[in-house]
């Protein structure tokens, strides 16, 4: 199965965002009932816990001065595309998985 790519840029927190990312990065890393998104027409909806840890994990990416980009990609990948995201061979990929060593 082919691999959806996002796009390949990466972004990084730009100095008039810092004190924002910041602040939400406290929000998220303290919030313990689950979190909503409200619209600027006042609707709300509660947050998935799916979205909600990736969410987590881009801001604190981001509040630490790191850049971010997002890879999506198709639950089943063939060998060739699991050793691209590993940054590993095919070859080297395959031994593990006939050895056991990964699942």
């Amino acid at each position: 199965m082919s691999r959806q790519k996002a796009s390949p840029e990466s972004v990084l927190v730009k100095e008039p965002e810092k004190a924002s990312i910041d602040k939400l990065e406290q929000i998220l890393s303290r919030e313990s009932a689950q979190p909503k998104l409200v619209g600027s027409n006042g609707e709300e909806i509660l947050i998935p816990e799916s979205v909600y840890s990736i969410l987590r994990q881009i801001v604190h990416g981001m509040a630490s001065g790191q850049s971010v980009s997002v890879e999506l990609h198709n639950p089943e990948l063939t060998t060739q595309e699991a050793a691209e995201i590993l940054k590993v061979s095919r070859p080297f990929l395959v031994k593990l998985l006939k050895e056991g060593a990964i699942p």
